[in-house]
């Protein structure tokens, strides 16, 4: 049996190890036992640079336990670990795939929880609560890729091109070309 989980979460997953942001592997091995549907998005959250600390950002004012476990909860950052079909078509046709670290709406309030006291969850999001992606811009920002206008018949669309001006979209991380 082939390995479903896509080479660039494995990647980011070995990121974290180490810091305070790490997946434990029994948390990691429960949140690839899940396979998202329809539009929906299973998101790994971490917090921002600016959120960690025990103190606010440019002070010497200290966070109370209640604010750093709100910053957690409601950091709008993580990686994605699972998506529906629905959207993967709309993830891979803005350049996103599963395993990119994506900003999103914290609108949602579900979490799908991964050990018994709720410490540890995945944030359910709708594909469109997605914001923008860190690697999208990373590979725009290394002319992997860029945004191009075409004429169509009802008239102009945007599209992601490769450098050669192909369409470009990410491949199936977890299967060979």
């Amino acid at each position: 049996m082939g390995d479903r989980i896509p080479p660039l979460l494995r990647q980011r997953i070995e990121l974290l190890k180490g810091t305070k942001f790490e997946m434990p592997p029994e948390t990691f091995e429960r949140a690839t036992k899940c396979q998202a549907v329809f539009d929906r998005v299973l998101v790994w959250q971490w917090p921002e640079p600016w959120y960690g600390g025990d103190k606010f950002h440019g002070t010497d004012i200290d966070k109370s336990e209640s604010t750093k476990a709100r910053q957690a909860y409601d950091t709008p950052r993580g990686i994605i670990v699972s998506a529906g079909l629905n959207a993967l078509d709309v993830l891979r046709s803005q350049g996103m795939d599963v395993g990119h670290v994506v900003h999103f709406c914290v609108n949602s309030l579900y979490r799908r929880p991964l050990d018994d006291h709720d410490s540890k969850h995945l944030a359910l999001l709708r594909v469109g609560d997605i914001v923008d992606s860190e690697d999208l811009a990373d590979a725009i920002d290394n002319n992997l890729c860029r945004v191009d206008v075409f004429d169509t018949m009802s008239g102009q669309e945007h599209r992601i091109v490769g450098p050669s001006g192909a369409p470009w979209s990410p491949k199936l991380p977890w299967m060979e070309s």
